[in-house]
């Protein structure tokens, strides 16, 4: 089973990823600290999915730049669900191969076809 790691603040958003995502473990965090924290101790994920801006301080930019730094925790996948362009932008400046999808958590899918 593939897991994946959603950066978003959003408790609304991140329910929505809970109901439109099948066969995947789901990890969330909430805050720059815990998602870096997240990344440390876990093997490597599948798939990370970034919003830019969060609430308890900080923005996604510095887990990029974290990755960036840290190559061998980077996945193939990276999507970056992020509503706010600029933001979206930045991230992918520090992770060039990442996708910009805004609407992604709306969307139905099985990972287990992936």
């Amino acid at each position: 089973m593939k897991t994946i790691l959603i950066i978003e603040d959003s408790l609304e958003r991140n329910k929505q990823f809970f109901q439109n995502f099948e066969n995947v473990e789901i990890h969330t965090a909430l805050s720059v600290e815990f998602a870096i924290g997240m990344i440390k101790n876990n093997d490597k994920y599948d798939m990370i999915f970034f919003d830019h801006d969060l609430r308890k301080g900080g923005d996604a930019i510095d887990v990029a730049k974290w990755l960036s730094n840290h190559k061998n925790k980077i996945p193939n996948n990276i999507y970056i669900h992020s509503s706010n362009p600029v933001g979206a932008q930045n991230i992918k400046g520090y992770l060039k191969y990442a996708r910009i999808a805004p609407m992604i958590w709306k969307q139905k899918i099985d990972f287990s076809k992936l």
